[in-house]
């Protein structure tokens, strides 16, 4: 301290160049506080011309020292990047962009910096990368610089990866863990496995050939929904976290019960829906009691489309946190329970929702049992098994709206 109200800056110059060479922007951080500090230390009220010079020096030195220190450090940060392969950095302004760009497949990691398993798992990713380098493009989203992307993307948990193809769009998700750490190169193996047939079928597929199976998950979804308003409603606070065009499709599908057009649903429309989705009532009391507690107001019978829409956006949320939310919607298709679903067993469902609905417009559009094997197909389902697992059910209908 003697030295520095002197004006000593000679002595102080050595120390104030160690304290500005950071390793991280932290410890950067840390020293330019002390450094400051360091600085407050000389007098400036009443200071002789000596001892402001010195002070005006070391303000100077700080600024250069710390000006070389960012750079080296941005540097070496820029290196670091092109060593771990192309992995590029997405948000709102680059997103859509980029995934239309893409020729093979889209893989896209949804992380935050402050989650311990995304940078715990962030060499996994990096190491897919270069391992696939040319066969697809890696990606990366910050949940934090890019919230709204996320939020379109129905992503809540991370570190969450996504598989995109053109055309079809989201084909896979699943969230990235350390004890599955080898799940992405399977993914994609499966996926470019022999001359990247099943990509090519994927490719080809035509978007409006999943409308019909996404509008059964919806619907299945929905009238879940109703039948456990109780559960989801306790407790809870807010109407859940949903994005304008998830409530523009949840709208979509109030109307395709709403088979009268009057803007409720009542019993009877609630009662046949179920019906076709595998899920019948027990008793008139029960569908009596599940109207009630769905629409909130024991003086009506129905379930109008603010209370429907609140009870959506509980689901749509459980969705994308809970790995096994579409379980009950796929055990709900699966007659045989066998845990598989088979092309007859989703013409079925897809014809008796059409059916149940008034037209196939309601239903998502026309359903043919060669539609559906193709579909099947696409999604890595051999002809000679022709069954779907919940895992490819979950790839094909997750994430997606109509």
């Amino acid at each position: 301290p003697s030295a520095h109200a002197q004006g000593e800056a000679g002595h102080i110059l050595p120390g104030l160049r160690w304290l500005v060479r950071p390793a991280t922007p932290r410890r950067a951080g840390f020293r330019e506080m002390l450094t400051l500090l360091a600085l407050a230390l000389i007098p400036s009220p009443r200071a002789t011309l000596r001892t402001r010079g010195a002070r005006m020096g070391l303000e100077e030195a700080w600024k250069t020292e710390a000006a070389a220190a960012r750079a080296a450090f941005a540097a070496r940060e820029q290196s670091r990047t092109r060593k771990k392969g192309s992995v590029a950095q997405l948000d709102a302004s680059n997103f859509a962009s980029s995934l239309a760009a893409v020729e093979r497949v889209g893989v896209v990691k949804f992380f935050s910096p402050q989650c311990p398993a995304c940078r715990r798992l962030a060499p996994v990713y990096e190491a897919a990368a270069k391992r696939f380098s040319g066969q697809a493009d890696f990606f990366e989203v910050n949940y934090k610089q890019a919230q709204q992307v996320c939020r379109e993307e129905r992503v809540l948990l991370l570190p969450m990866v996504h598989l995109y193809v053109p055309r079809a769009g989201c084909v896979d998700r699943f969230v990235l863990s350390y004890k599955r750490r080898k799940r992405l190169e399977e993914k994609l193996d499966g996926l470019l496995a022999g001359e990247g047939e099943r990509l090519d079928r994927l490719r080809e597929l035509d978007p409006a050939a999943l409308a019909p199976l996404v509008r059964l998950k919806e619907l299945l979804g929905a009238v879940q929904a109703v039948r456990r308003a109780p559960e989801l409603l306790r407790g809870a606070a807010g109407d859940g976290w949903v994005t304008e065009q998830q409530t523009e499709e949840m709208q979509s599908v109030f109307r395709a019960l709403d088979r009268n057009g009057d803007g409720v649903l009542d019993a009877e429309e609630l009662a046949a829906a179920c019906e076709a989705l595998g899920m019948p009532f027990s008793s008139e009391e029960e569908l009596r009691r599940v109207v009630t507690a769905a629409d909130g107001d024991a003086s009506t019978d129905t379930v109008d489309e603010r209370a429907f829409l609140r009870l959506m956006a509980r689901r749509a949320s459980e969705e994308v946190t809970d790995a096994d939310a579409l379980l009950s919607s796929f055990r709900a298709l699966d007659v045989d329970g066998n845990g598989l679903l088979d092309a007859g067993e989703l013409l079925e469902a897809l014809s008796g929702v059409s059916l149940a609905l008034g037209g196939e417009e309601a239903a998502g559009g026309a359903v043919s049992r060669a539609g559906i094997e193709e579909l099947l197909r696409a999604f890595g389902v051999d002809d000679e098994s022709g069954s779907v697992d919940y895992e490819t059910f979950v790839g094909m209908v997750a994430g997606r709206g109509s």
